[in-house]
């Protein structure tokens, strides 16, 4: 990796990174994300999708992906904490309600299970949104 100029001395050095980043996707909304990185396995990531009306702005989805103790797998020190919970989630905030967080694995028993029984190649909908269009004027829809 260190030839293909991936990875950088300042990712090197720290043992990981974060970014945070902001665009605009439409005339009134915008994108923002954030992610936490260490030892090349994303620790915590979000993606938050807000709409921006006048000087106000409302989130109306925000996706959040957490991970620990997935380093041991990929990395080549020492210094990781052996006793940290090998886990894996999503959590989901839909118009500023959380709902329950969906957790993946909790365990490398159940990550194994996964890996073994081939679960994790079939898609599992985390969150689904059924509205009849025309409903109220105004009204965003959402599909599948």
């Amino acid at each position: 990796m260190l030839e293909s100029g991936t990875w950088q001395w300042n990712v090197l050095a720290t043992g990981g990174l974060s970014m945070a980043f902001e665009r605009p996707v439409a005339p009134a909304a915008s994108l923002s994300t954030s992610q936490e990185i260490s030892n090349g396995v994303l620790k915590r990531g979000t993606v938050d999708v807000v709409l921006n009306h006048d000087t106000s702005r409302h989130s109306l989805f925000t996706l959040g992906l957490f991970s620990s103790g997935l380093s041991s797998f990929v990395s080549d020190s020492s210094s990781n904490n052996e006793n940290e919970v090998v886990s894996a989630g999503l959590e989901l905030r839909v118009a500023g309600v959380a709902l329950r967080p969906f957790v993946f694995f909790n365990g490398q028993t159940e990550l194994m299970g996964h890996v073994w029984s081939g679960t994790a190649s079939s898609s599992t909908p985390a969150y689904q949104v059924r509205c009849l269009p025309g409903l109220k004027p105004g009204c965003i829809n959402f599909l599948n």
